[in-house]
This record gives structure tokens, sequence and C-alpha cells, in this order.
């Protein structure tokens, strides 16, 4: 019977076979960013400063993809602004100063 320890490191190793190798499991409950390291704690899961800048390249391509449809869709407003937050709040968390900074 494999113990909690065990049971961690197989977690880990699936996820990194599935790319995920600087995203890992952590005791942190709740959401929290460290800009010291540039890891964002989230829900047990620690995220590297990578994984972070990955994702928000990702917000900024889809944000100026629907940014050249927007005057003339909508929906592609609609998605513009959601893709906007994302990347807004990605960057808005990133910079902010380390504690007593």
């Amino acid at each position: 019977m494999a113990n909690e320890r065990d049971s961690g490191e197989l977690i880990r190793q699936l996820a990194t076979s599935f790319g995920m190798a600087d995203t890992y499991n952590s005791k942190h409950e709740g959401s929290k960013y460290d800009p010291a390291t540039g890891t964002l704690y989230c829900d047990g899961i620690a995220v590297s400063k990578t994984s972070i800048e990955t994702a928000k390249a990702f917000f900024e391509k889809q944000r100026n993809y629907y940014r050249s449809m927007a005057s003339k869709d909508n929906a592609a407003m609609e998605q513009f602004i959601n893709f906007s937050v994302a990347y807004n709040a990605i960057e808005m968390m990133m910079t902010q100063k380390p504690d007593g900074e």
C-alpha cells in the first residue's frame, strides 16, 4: 500500500509526463503569490514563474487576436475583455513587490 509521500511523488511524475514538470503539490491553502520566487500557490498547487509566464503569453496572444475583431462582433468583444482581464491580472500579480519593500 502506497503512503502519502509515494502518492505525491507519483502525482509529480504524472504531471511531469504531461509537461507540467514545474508544477508541484504544496501544503499552502488558498491562493498566494510569492513575488520573491515568482511562485503562485493556488489550491494546494505551486505554479512556477515559467508556467505563469506561459499562461500570460497565451492570454496576451488571445487578447491580441480578439482585439482585431472586437469592433465587428459582440462575441469577439466579450472574448477580448475576458482575455484582457486574465492577462492584466497576471501582470498585476507579477509586478507586486514582496512584503516589506
